[in-house]
């Protein structure tokens, strides 16, 4: 079974877009049956090694790097949504209430969430300013985006 884990998650690796349910069976021999493949797929889901995109119609697999593995390892499902909300923001930075919008968790947890990133240097806040009232959350590591800080 490591095998066939192993294999889906380096075919995942290999496509910067993902892959589809047919890429996966066409990569393995006629010997490796379908329940095989998928129960493969929903372990390294449920390891969080991998992650579904849906492009169109289309479901898609893509893996998850080991250094983003380590960086997420340690925090909560409802931590691991607002940051993968806050890294999809990339230079502009997102706003708790759109952050609540999307993420459908309430104020106390979105709160909770974003103080944990902060506390592990995952994330920073930063003031907006053509809304100066608004704090922006954006990775750690981002520079903003001159609309933003009002420019260089």
């Amino acid at each position: 079974m490591a095998d066939i884990e192993n294999t889906i998650y380096t075919i995942a690796l290999e496509e910067a877009q993902g892959v589809d349910n047919e890429q996966l069976r066409a990569a393995f021999p006629d010997g490796v049956q379908l329940e095989a493949i998928v129960n493969g797929v929903n372990r390294l889901l449920q390891k969080g090694m991998l992650e579904l995109l849906q492009v169109g119609t289309q479901v898609r697999y893509r893996a998850v790097r080991s250094d983003e593995l380590a960086r997420l390892a340690g925090l909560t499902t409802d931590e691991q949504l607002v940051y993968k909300h806050i890294q999809a923001s990339k230079n502009e930075g997102i706003w708790v209430r759109t952050l609540k919008m999307k993420t459908n968790l309430l104020q106390g947890v979105i709160t909770r969430a974003l103080k944990t990133l902060e506390q592990k240097a995952l994330i920073k806040s930063v003031k907006s300013v053509k809304h100066p009232t608004r704090k922006l959350y954006m990775l750690i590591d981002m520079t903003p985006s001159s609309d933003i800080t009002g420019g260089p």
